[in-house]
């Protein structure tokens, strides 16, 4: 797992849980671990993004509280200036 935040809001940057160990709360107690982490600093935002095909993600994370939101996200990739 990997998380960060920029001093106002905290995100799950990377979560991966391997196939022999899930349905095992390994992710509810990774997450779990993050967000006391981001308490402990004062972070009352934690956020994540997830592919819309990924719905396996898209439960875990709404098991786990948090709320899909209106934000749409944009990007823009070297390869497209060329």
């Amino acid at each position: 797992m990997l998380g960060a935040h920029d001093g106002r809001k905290g995100w799950v940057n990377r979560l991966v849980v391997d196939t022999g160990f899930r349905r095992k709360n390994v992710a509810r107690r990774l997450i779990a671990e993050l967000e006391s982490r981001f308490e402990t600093i004062g972070l009352e935002v934690i956020a994540c993004l997830i592919d819309g095909k990924n719905t396996v993600s898209m439960e875990v994370f709404k098991r786990l509280g948090y709320e899909q939101s209106d934000v749409k996200y944009f990007s823009k990739r070297k390869s497209w200036n060329s």
